[in-house]
């Protein structure tokens, strides 16, 4: 992923927030995109002071957006085996789905201003 002048975590997030995304999705996706390297869970806990569940709620969705990978790293000894997450597509991609929403979204909330204007007649 070669993206140029990520901005800081905090003012990604913040901006991925004023976008509609929620607390816990904006803060992972921008440790995710700010770190550049793969992230356990718990380091993704660490790196943005959000608890376990909070963690794996956003990252369910991040998955299910197709935004992040997950994959299973191989670990010595029982128990369950840990996961890094990483970008599935570059950051850049990402910004375009947004963009693609954001603008969708706004098309809709303009023809249905045009359909109220219909009842101002």
């Amino acid at each position: 992923m070669t993206d140029t002048a990520t901005p800081p975590y905090s003012a990604l997030s913040e901006t991925l927030a004023f976008l509609g995304y929620s607390r816990i999705v904006s803060h992972t996706l921008a440790f995710l995109v700010t770190s550049k390297e793969p992230m356990k869970s718990h380091e993704i806990e660490a790196g943005t002071g959000l608890r376990q569940p909070e963690v794996s709620t956003a990252t369910r969705e991040l998955l299910e957006k197709g935004w992040i990978t997950k994959t299973p790293v191989k670990k010595e000894g029982k128990g369950r085996t840990p996961s890094e997450y990483r970008l599935a597509k570059s950051f850049a991609a990402i910004i375009d789905e947004i963009d693609d929403a954001k603008r969708a979204e706004m098309e809709k909330q303009y023809n249905a201003i045009q359909a109220l204007r219909a009842f101002a007649l």
